[in-house]
């Protein structure tokens, strides 16, 4: 019998912020660094503990290379072919970092944002617009990063 999420019930899949919410939320950031956070996670599809050690190295023309952080016994690389919408809204971005720079680094140089800040930016710009999602529980919350995964 295939394994289950706990909070899932059997026939029933994950909700995912569809592309239309997407779109508003990514209008919706208030800084550059936040609105880049959330194009990685959208056209990506990467968990949030990859999304914030990206490094501007990481891409290669329309490849973003990821490092798949549940791969236990060795980093392995993902990658993800982007659009190029996303490869102008990256270059744009990342113009003034330097090569091994993290595209979301944090007050203490080398150091990405912590994963519960970057979580917190996702939940606080879902909740501002308005996407929300349905908890195991059967509760409502804002959007959170994993729900970037399965649209």
């Amino acid at each position: 019998m295939p394994r289950f999420p706990h909070n899932l019930a059997i026939g029933t899949l994950p909700e995912y912020v569809s592309k239309d919410e997407a779109q508003r939320m990514i209008e919706a950031a208030e800084t550059p660094r936040d609105r880049m956070l959330l194009l990685v996670l959208w056209h990506t599809g990467a968990r949030i503990s990859e999304a914030i050690k990206v490094r501007k190295s990481d891409f290669y023309g329309d490849q973003l290379h990821l490092i798949n952080l549940k791969q236990k016994k060795k980093a392995a690389q993902k990658v993800v072919y982007v659009s190029p919408e996303f490869v102008v809204e990256w270059q744009t971005y990342t113009d003034n970092l330097a090569p091994t720079e993290y595209l979301f680094h944090g007050r203490i140089p080398g150091c990405t944002i912590r994963r519960n800040y970057a979580w917190k930016i996702v939940k606080t710009i879902a909740a501002r617009v308005g996407v929300e999602r349905q908890k195991g529980d059967g509760t409502t919350s804002a959007a959170w990063p994993h729900s970037f995964r399965h649209g």
